[in-house]
């Protein structure tokens, strides 16, 4: 066992699981917590949507470090792929903002004002949610560098059909 793993392609592939499967994880948690208004299942998994939003941070920062490592070793199309998984990750990385912001308020706010919980942990729900949908933009062209079994297959000619 080597240990650890240092490079920032490794820490990559280790942690990226967290900002999309993690809090999609939460987000069904936190959604559950709603409907049968409890408090206890809303704290815990505000706690989550934290530490999962939280996680697209160092994600993206070992994914950008890792960008040239890969592009070397990936091939034509999974340099493609590669690009827009980066400026997508660029673009979007942003959108897990909210949801952490509006964890942490669901967890800090209620202290100070008891009727803000249930509206903030609403609001966090559609926050992780939206932050769901543009990290799965993020990773849906991530997956395509080196998984050649979920890229496009190539299209064949159309057949022509003989006219009568």
């Amino acid at each position: 066992m080597t240990g650890f793993p240092r490079s920032p392609e490794h820490l990559h592939l280790l942690l990226n699981h967290l900002p999309l499967t993690g809090l999609a994880i939460a987000n069904l948690g936190l959604l559950m917590g709603l409907v049968f208004r409890s408090r206890a299942a809303q704290v815990c998994t505000l706690w989550l949507v934290l530490l999962c939003a939280g996680s697209a941070w160092p994600v993206y920062l070992t994914g950008k470090a890792g960008y040239r490592d890969i592009r070397r070793i990936a091939d034509e199309p999974g340099m493609d792929y590669l690009d827009e998984h980066l400026d997508r990750a660029d673009r979007f990385t942003l959108a897990y903002a909210p949801a952490a912001v509006l964890a942490l308020a669901g967890l800090a706010l209620p202290h100070f004002w008891p009727k803000s919980r249930t509206l903030l942990a609403l609001l966090a729900f559609l926050g992780s949610t939206v932050a769901l949908a543009a990290g799965t933009y993020i990773a849906e062209a991530g997956g395509k560098v080196r998984h050649l079994e979920i890229r496009p297959k190539p299209s064949d000619a159309p057949e022509v059909q003989p006219s009568d």
